[in-house]
């Protein structure tokens, strides 16, 4: 099989003020396949950066609702699967457990999930490429339990997802056999051990469905510092929190990252079938201008995209 890149990319705000042939430029320049998108404000935007990419090349596909979730793919290297009884695909998965009793509550932001497989293989794809896009609230929300903290009320969603969402969507059978790459990828919101409050602790153990173990990779900051001159301008709460959560970039620094909040999860038996490869984007470095930070979140984003290459072994 050859090699397929994955991208995760939080475009704070997607809309119509981004510089779409920036944009263009690093997702090309850094070879994605497919690219899961989180805060798309509009289909139409999405439908912009698609042109800019090249439309012959690129598909889409954007839900209804106002989850705001995206995924682009090029359309030479993967496709979409036709899934049985004309279910939708990619599709917001609203059907999932939840345990009351240990203050977990219903997802804010439902994961949009895609199923891909390898385009033009001979005699029918070799493998299943299954992405769970997902958004981890930053804020509590009001319906979860007064005991429950922010921190645990990320951490149960996350168990949510891992638990119940990831074990149906990896273990759900399609056709003939392949093999089953199966991911969570997106903003998590949580920061994995040795930066800031730990993603694991005791009591969270992420186990999927089937039994086994989730793994979360990416350790590396992802979400930039403000600039010393930013205002809190954002357009809803949780970015303001969020807003003034990060810290400020000091001048002069070299040192543009605030937060680690961007992963991908899977499980840790697949390390046994695939080289996996997970790494920051430096994305900064696509800026050529004096004020770099600021330029990039004015332009850009607030986030820089994580990759995971995959290879089987």
């Amino acid at each position: 099989m050859s090699d397929y890149i994955v991208g995760s990319f939080n475009i704070q705000h997607l809309n119509y003020t981004k510089d779409f042939e920036k944009l263009a430029e690093i997702i090309k320049s850094e070879g994605f396949d497919v690219v899961a998108i989180q805060e798309a404000r509009s289909k139409g935007a999405v439908e912009r950066l698609v042109m800019e990419l090249n439309n012959n090349y690129w598909d889409y596909a954007f839900p209804f609702g106002n989850e705001e979730y995206a995924f682009i793919w090029k359309n030479r290297r993967i496709k979409l699967l036709e899934l049985p009884n004309n279910k939708e695909n990619p599709q917001i998965v609203s059907g999932y457990h939840y345990r009351k009793s240990i203050g977990e509550v219903r997802l804010v932001r439902p994961p949009f999930i895609g199923y891909f497989t390898a385009q033009g293989t001979y005699g029918g794809c070799n493998f299943d490429l299954r992405l769970i896009n997902t958004h981890i609230a930053f804020s509590k929300p009001s319906y979860a339990p007064d005991e429950v903290g922010t921190i645990d009320a990320r951490r149960n969603e996350l168990s949510i997802l891992a638990r119940d969402i990831y074990g149906s969507v990896s273990d759900r059978v399609l056709g003939s056999m392949r093999s089953i790459f199966t991911v969570l990828l997106g903003d998590y919101n949580l920061v994995l051990e040795g930066i800031g409050p730990k993603l694991l602790k005791a009591g969270y153990t992420y186990e999927i469905k089937n039994g086994k173990q989730m793994v979360f990779k990416q350790t590396e900051k992802t979400t930039l510092k403000r600039p010393v001159d930013s205002e809190d301008d954002t357009s809803s709460d949780e970015d303001r929190i969020e807003s003034k959560a990060q810290q400020k970039y000091i001048e002069g620094s070299e040192d543009y990252y605030s937060m680690n909040f961007d992963h991908f999860g899977y499980d840790n038996s697949l390390e046994s079938k695939y080289v996996i490869e997970c790494t920051r984007v430096d994305a900064l470095s696509y800026i050529d201008e004096e004020e770099v930070l600021k330029s990039y979140r004015d332009k850009v984003s607030d986030h820089v995209p994580i990759k995971l290459e995959i290879t089987l072994k």
